[in-house]
């Protein structure tokens, strides 16, 4: 008896094995929604030729299988997948039809938790928002709303190789957006969990600063100079910068007055950028980090020379001003621009700048080089006419001294005979230069008259 029970106690215990491993290999060859809790690390030991879905969101969670051996294309930023994922109640998102180009090859779950990262309080009463791309088209969009415990999940998510899908909640009338997540990194049945931060909002943008700035002056449009100019800037903060109100700009660029076909590539068709008085002004949120990129485009009559002045709102880290010319010289006053490299085939110079204070006037000059040579030319001849004019100053002072070296003719112990000589004296002086011809011909009208007096009074 004591046999036969050994015997059924193995018996029931192989059976049981079985049955947990054909359970097992079902598990994993089945890419269906999972419910299991999750395994331990220890127990993680699969042939790479057995991996699905399943299986490898288990083992990411898990920490036990490296992102690599789930992410099929080494050009796409593997999906961060939290461990400390907890399943909330599943809400079906859906039916959907196939699309003209992608037919539903399978399902996925996107699920997540909306964090205060300002340290405030979790968002409540609001909805989250999944958005289905197709080549950049939207073909879906589903709303849930967000849990006491900032928790969201979609259930049977269409799943193509070709679609994308990014999740997004409403806070403080800011729209916050989770990263982009690309279909083709996944295979049917995966389930992915998100992060989506969000953040307090202040008017205060004191803090904010410009990581770089690129301007390019481009000269190769006979009678005109176009200007691109991007400024990517940061926020160090843990709040989100807003603008006031609808009339105040949070940051208010200046352009030349002279600007003409403005543009803003990454603003056209919204009411983020606004023409001002001064410039224009950008009233998009500023949100944490550097990803906050300002681009601008304009053109400015150009004939021989112009001067641009640089003035940012913000201090600026980093500057690179790009000269695409032929036969244009640039300088620069109140700030030492280096040239950090030239090319002379594509007539393309840069020059780079750093630690830039906010407020601080950049003036680039361009000019011609027939221009500067004009310049030159003018420099040189009124440097000539002052030279030549102080000449003539000297000259006509040191004649005038001589000529007051001449003594007047005295009106007693004269005679002829002393005048004549006087007048002879007076001629030769004259003929040797040493005195003006207005000086001359007064002093010797003088001698002369003297001595027509004389003789009139011999004759009384």
């Amino acid at each position: 008896m004591k046999i036969k029970a050994l015997h059924l106690i193995v018996f029931a215990l192989v059976l049981t094995g079985c049955t947990h491993f054909a359970g097992a290999f079902q598990s994993v060859g089945t890419p269906a929604k999972w419910t299991a809790s999750m395994p331990p690390a220890s127990a993680v030991s699969l042939h790479p030729g057995m991996l699905t879905a399943k299986t490898a969101t288990l083992y990411l969670l898990a920490g036990t299988l490296e992102p690599s051996a789930f992410v099929r294309s080494a050009a796409v930023k593997p999906l961060t997948l939290n461990a400390a994922y907890v399943k909330t109640s599943k809400i079906t998102t859906g039916i959907f039809s196939d699309t003209k180009d992608s037919p539903i090859l399978g399902e996925i779950t996107i699920a997540g938790h909306v964090v205060n990262a300002s340290g405030g309080r979790n968002p409540t009463n609001v909805f989250v928002t999944l958005v289905i791309f197709e080549n950049d088209q939207i073909i879906n969009t589903i709303k849930i709303p967000l849990d006491g415990m900032g928790l969201f999940e979609f259930d049977t998510v269409p799943w193509n190789p070709n679609f994308a899908y990014q999740a997004s909640v409403m806070y403080n009338g800011i729209e916050f957006d989770s990263e982009l997540v690309d279909a083709g990194i996944l295979l049917p049945g995966a389930a992915v969990h998100l992060s989506l931060p969000v953040y307090e909002v202040t008017t205060n943008s004191q803090f904010i600063e410009a990581v770089r700035m690129r301007v390019i002056y481009d000269f190769t449009s006979p009678g005109w100079v176009h200007i691109a100019e991007s400024i990517l800037i940061s926020n160090p903060t843990s709040l989100v910068v807003v603008s006031p109100d609808n009339s105040t700009p949070i940051l208010d660029f200046p352009l030349p007055k002279s600007a003409t076909n403005v543009d803003f590539p990454d603003g056209n068709g919204t009411n983020r950028f606004r023409l001002t008085s001064n410039g224009f002004g950008d009233w998009q949120p500023v949100m944490p980090g550097n990803g906050h990129l300002v681009l601008v485009e304009y053109s400015i009559p150009f004939t021989n020379s112009w001067h641009s002045n640089l003035t940012s709102p913000i201090a600026i880290d980093s500057l690179m001003v790009m000269v695409k010319a032929s036969g244009i010289i640039t300088t620069s006053n109140g700030l030492q621009l280096s040239a950090a490299q030239s090319d002379p085939s594509s007539s393309t110079t840069v020059y780079a700048a750093s630690s830039i204070e906010s407020g601080r006037n950049i003036s680039i000059i361009f000019t011609t080089q027939d221009q500067i040579q004009r310049i030159w030319l003018g420099i040189g001849i009124f440097t000539a006419t002052i030279l030549f004019a102080l000449l003539w100053i000297i000259r006509a002072n040191h004649i005038g001294n001589r000529a007051a070296d001449i003594p007047a003719v005295a009106e007693n112990g004269e005679n002829v005979d002393t005048i004549l000589d006087a007048i002879i004296a007076l001629d030769d002086r004259y003929r040797h230069g040493d005195i003006a011809e207005d000086a001359y011909k007064r002093a010797r009208a003088e001698y002369v008259d003297k001595l027509e007096a004389l003789r009139d009074h011999g004759k009384d």
